[in-house]
């Protein structure tokens, strides 16, 4: 299951706010954490050394000082490279990732993205991403699952169930039947029924109440507007880069900018959620480790 969960920080308030929700959802799942904060080399022209080195261990302190206090173990680390690269290549080791995104111009994300958005698109695990602006949620008892029965969303429609399945989460199964035809590549509505009673049936196997749902509409518009009715959104992605990435966007990075809870990104592709029970809390948050 998600025995190590990474929770990103750069001091910004909206990766404090998702750094906390990162901690509660590990407290609920049993996971151990490592609080990771990235001294960006390409931003050498905003903070002389030291100002960077106070600022990153103030950051994760203050994240690890919560944790300890949560009854959770792990480490805190400081490294030092680009963002998105050093978060994407700690990734590796790990069920989750935990970051926060701030709101962008369309003009700006389009020249130099964001840290969010380009790890959500590389991460070799799942992505959990909170917006800035909205507060994390108390508990996780409602959990929406969106799909369009697609290969590329199978492993969120996993990863989505076996979270539920551990926090005793009630799951809405969401599929959006776009006015096209079949032929644009767009699910029609045959498939997106086919879809959400697929989910409905992982989810009786693993013992989760699952409520299907099938409307049409803009996927990544009724996805957000259902966003604002749970605690947690799950949904694949194709994780698209390039020109490619450029010209039609991600429904998964638009529901992420706007949507009304965190919302777990799954990449196309990505492996099952491992078995196994909780992780151990013992042992508390590790000294700061540092590679600078």
């Amino acid at each position: 299951m998600y025995r190590r969960i990474l929770i990103t920080t750069d001091a910004s308030g909206p990766s404090r706010r998702a750094a906390e929700c990162g901690l509660r959802l590990a407290s609920a799942l049993g996971a151990e954490v490592t609080v990771l904060y990235v001294s960006d080399i390409s931003e050498y022209n905003l903070l002389f050394s030291d100002e960077r080195e106070a600022l990153a261990r103030d950051a994760v302190s203050e994240i690890a000082s919560k944790g300890v206090s949560m009854g959770l173990s792990g480490s805190a680390e400081v490294v030092e490279g680009i963002a998105a690269d050093e978060i994407i290549r700690k990734a590796a080791g790990y069920d989750a990732v935990i970051v926060g995104t701030a709101a962008r111009s369309d003009l700006s994300r389009m020249v130099i993205g964001s840290v969010a958005e380009n790890v959500i698109r590389r991460s070799p695990c799942p992505v959990i991403a909170m917006r800035a602006g909205i507060v994390c949620p108390e508990g996780f008892g409602r959990v929406l699952i969106a799909t369009d029965g697609s290969e590329h969303t199978r492993p969120a429609v996993a990863h989505g169930i076996s979270v539920a399945s551990v926090l005793g989460s009630k799951v809405t199964a969401l599929s959006v039947a776009e006015d096209r035809s079949p032929s644009s590549g767009f699910a029609d509505r045959a498939t997106c029924e086919a879809a959400v009673a697929r989910v409905a049936e992982e989810g009786a196997a693993a013992g989760v109440e699952v409520e299907s749902i099938v409307v049409e509409g803009t996927p990544w518009e009724v996805i957000v507007d259902m966003s604002f009715d749970h605690e947690l959104t799950v949904m694949g992605t194709l994780g698209r880069t390039g020109i490619e990435h450029l010209r039609w966007g991600s429904v998964a990075e638009r529901t992420v900018r706007n949507a009304g809870c965190p919302v777990m990104v799954v990449r196309s592709g990505s492996p099952s959620p491992k078995g196994g029970a909780p992780g151990s809390r013992e042992g508390g948050i590790h000294e700061i480790k540092e590679s600078l």
